[in-house]
């Protein structure tokens, strides 16, 4: 959303991978009177874009390049940007079914039936801009957002707000870590690795936790490799820095140790149930953590990463995707998995998942 909230030309983002139909689709825009913020057609190009940028509505395709562009229209949710589908497909069902009550227009467009659509975009956007008031000032960030606002205030200029891409490596074991980061919508795994070089996801950090948290307790170095397991944004802040503002701020140190300790107790529950549970418990276990912090109930995410996170076979992984999804506990597409009921995942993962 824009931060004047001005509403006469209403800057839009276009999600489409087709360049013609892109086009075509500004022109649209321009001539009922909107701007064109920006053109994608990527899924994680259109991911940083949100991320970074403001927007007043968003014009989305399903299909990018052989992607769902579900995670686009997550990430547009959690910022509250209103959108709609243009899409050559009629079929609702092939989005997960918190989406499909969103405005759906079938390609080739009604010029008086987009208008319409634009309208309706831009009324839901000063809707939004009123009722939101203050709370687009919080960081984002669990252990951020429990300081009191006028240290978060005082704290700000020292942080930056960055991108953080799937695959990106933050920390590697025995490492000095070079920053704190706050994840504000990434999700970060933790991989402890054997000499051999297996490894295991032995922690997962969200909203609710941080990144480099040695630093706070005088460490220095990391204690396993982090990696970007769902791209987003994250407050950094550098160790020069952390250092010094730690010093002057117990407030702050002592959320990092909070979050630290949280962290403990999930590394210690993910050890007792990598060698009590079954894959199964594993899997539920793992997609309730994973939905909890990315905030939403679909993840784009493959059998092979899945099976790689758990320490299984890729083959043990399908299998037990297709037992849950029998179960109707979940929808396993292509690249996508989409948990349906969640207290049955709470119940198959029979008390091996505590949320923190």
């Amino acid at each position: 959303m824009t931060a004047t909230g001005a509403l006469a030309r209403p800057r839009l983002l276009i999600v489409e991978d087709n360049d013609v139909m892109a086009d075509a689709i500004g022109r649209m825009v321009r001539d009922v009177g909107f701007d064109v913020g920006a053109t994608v057609g990527h899924v994680d190009k259109a991911l940083r874009l949100v991320a970074e940028h403001e927007f007043d509505g968003a014009i989305i395709d399903i299909n990018l390049h052989g992607d769902s562009s579900v995670p686009v229209c997550a990430a547009l949710s959690e910022r509250k940007v209103p959108y709609l589908f243009l899409t050559a497909y009629d079929n609702r069902s092939i989005v997960p079914a918190e989406f499909r009550a969103t405005r759906w227009l079938t390609k080739p467009v009604d010029q008086a039936e987009f208008r319409a659509a634009l309208s309706d975009l831009a009324s839901r956007n000063a809707r939004e801009n009123r009722d939101v008031g203050l709370a687009n000032a919080d960081p984002g960030n669990a252990l951020l957002d429990g300081l009191i606002r006028r240290q978060w205030e005082q704290l700000e200029p020292a942080f930056v707000r960055v991108w953080l891409d799937a695959g990106q490596l933050l920390e590697q074991a025995g490492e000095p870590a070079g920053h704190l980061y706050f994840p504000a919508g990434a999700v970060i795994s933790l991989l402890g690795r054997a000499p051999n070089g297996k490894a295991l996801e032995v922690g997962m950090v969200g909203r609710e936790g941080v990144i480099g948290a040695s630093l706070a307790l005088g460490f220095g170095r990391a204690t396993s490799d982090a990696i970007v397991r769902f791209a987003g944004a994250a407050w950094r802040l550098d160790a020069a820095a952390a250092k010094q503002i730690l010093a002057a701020n117990p407030d702050l140190q002592q959320q990092l140790l909070r979050g630290w300790q949280q962290l403990a107790a999930q590394c210690v529950e993910t050890a007792v149930a990598a060698g009590h549970a079954t894959i199964e418990r594993r899997l539920a276990r793992w997609l309730l953590m994973a939905t909890s912090r990315a905030d939403t109930s679909t993840l784009a995410v493959t059998h092979r990463a899945l099976a790689a996170a758990l320490a299984v076979r890729r083959a043990g992984v399908t299998r037990a995707l297709h037992e849950l999804e029998a179960r109707e506990l979940l929808r396993a597409e292509h690249r996508l998995v989409t948990v349906i009921d969640r207290d049955g995942l709470l119940a198959e993962a029979d008390g091996f998942f505590r949320d923190r």
